[in-house]
C-alpha cells in the first residue's frame, strides 16, 4: 500500500469512527475495539519487533483492558483506572520477554517497542472518554472530520514542508468548519481539534516514510489506525479543558 492509498484508509477509518458517534456509545466502543485489534496485531510487524504473534496477544490485551477500565467509570475522572491498566499491560510485557525461548535479542528493542504500542492502545480508549464528556458528540465528530481531512490532504502528491503545511491547514479548517456547525463546541475549540489532528497525522507520514514495513501486511493494519488511535487522549484533554 503507497502513501496515498495508506492516507485515505486513515480518512476513512475517522470517518466510520465520526458515524458510529452518531449511532451510539456502543457503537463507538465497538469501533475502538476494532482500532484496537487492528493496532495490536499490526504494531509488532510495523515496528519489527521480535514474536511479533505473541507480542500482538500482549498488546490486544493492553488495549483491551485500557477501554474496559475506562467503561467501568461512571463518573469523573473516566480515566482513573487507566493507569493502572497500562501498568498491569507493562507487567506482563516483561513477564513476555521473560518466558521467551528464543535467546531474547534485541530485548531493550522489544520491551520500548511494547510499551510505546501500549502508549497508543491506551489513548485509544480516550475516545471512549471522550464520548462521555459533555459535548461528547459535536467533540468525537469535528475531531473525527478533523483527522479524515488532514488524511486527505496528506494523501496530495505534495512533499517535504508545504505538504506538512497543507495537512495542517486541511485538519484545522475543517475542524473549525464542524466547531460552527455543531452545537456545545466553537470554531476556536474545533479549530484546535483539527490543529491537533493535522499534527499527528503529518508527523505520522513523517515517520511511516521511514519505516519500510509500513505498506507491508499485517503492518499496514496498524499504519492505517494508528493516527485515529493515537489522537483519543489528547481530544479527550482538549474536551475537558475548553469544554468541561
Amino acid at each position: 500500500m503507497n502513501e496515498a492509498w495508506r492516507a485515505i484508509m486513515v480518512a476513512v477509518v475517522a470517518t466510520i469512527l465520526a458515524l458510529a458517534s452518531y449511532f451510539s456509545l456502543a457503537a463507538l466502543v465497538g469501533v475502538v475495539f476494532v482500532l484496537v485489534m487492528a493496532v495490536a496485531v499490526g504494531w509488532p510487524w510495523l515496528i519489527a519487533l521480535p514474536t511479533p504473534r505473541t507480542s500482538s496477544v500482549v498488546l490486544a490485551l493492553c488495549g483491551f483492558g485500557s477501554v474496559t477500565a475506562v467503561m467501568i467509570m461512571d463518573v469523573e475522572p473516566l480515566l482513573k483506572w487507566l493507569p493502572a491498566a497500562l501498568g498491569g499491560a507493562v507487567i506482563i510485557a516483561f513477564v513476555h520477554q521473560l518466558l521467551r525461548r528464543d535467546g531474547r535479542p534485541r530485548l531493550v528493542e522489544a520491551v520500548a517497542g511494547m510499551v510505546a504500542g501500549m502508549l497508543v492502545l491506551a489513548s485509544a480508549a480516550g475516545w471512549v472518554a471522550a464520548a462521555r464528556t459533555a459535548g461528547a458528540e459535536s467533540l468525537v465528530v469535528a475531531s473525527a472530520v478533523g483527522l479524515a481531512a488532514a488524511s486527505a490532504a496528506a494523501a496530495a502528491p505534495v512533499r517535504g514542508w508545504f505538504g506538512a503545511v497543507l495537512t495542517l491547514i486541511a485538519g484545522s479548517l475543517a475542524g473549525g468548519a464542524v466547531g460552527m456547525a455543531m452545537p456545545i463546541i466553537s470554531a476556536q475549540v474545533g479549530l484546535l481539534i483539527g490543529l491537533m489532528a493535522g499534527i499527528l497525522v503529518a508527523s505520522l507520514r513523517s515517520l511511516f516514510a521511514h519505516l519500510p514495513t509500513a505498506g507491508q501486511r499485517p503492518a499496514v493494519l496498524a499504519s492505517v489506525t494508528l493516527p485515529v488511535a493515537a489522537s483519543g487522549i489528547a481530544i479527550y484533554i482538549i474536551g475537558r479543558v475548553l469544554i468541561g
